[in-house]
């Protein structure tokens, strides 16, 4: 369940909304880069925030994979925003 609300963010904004199109993770990184209502940088928790979540998402880790079909078990590196898609059937190019 995690997984999939993970991968909530970073699923597109719809094509019809009043925003140019990009991830919603995408967009709090631009939100957060250039705010319009930054008050004593009252943004820099969100900005912190979102760029400590886009580092963690970049980190490879290490994924334990079983092929009963083929019986092999297997460790791969794969960054866990692939993961994350992987888990969530999100197919999108996600920009971060």
């Amino acid at each position: 369940m995690s997984n999939i609300i993970l991968v909530d963010f970073l699923s597109r904004t719809d094509k019809k909304a009043p925003v140019k199109q990009s991830s919603y993770l995408g967009a709090l990184r631009a939100i957060s880069a250039h705010p319009s209502f930054d008050v004593d940088n009252s943004v820099a928790a969100l900005r912190d925030a979102t760029y400590a979540f886009v580092h963690w998402l970049e980190q490879k880790v290490s994924v334990d994979v079983r092929l009963p079909s083929i019986d092999t078990q297997t460790s791969m590196q794969i960054s866990r925003l692939n993961f994350l898609k992987m888990c969530g059937g999100s197919s999108a190019n996600v920009t971060l």
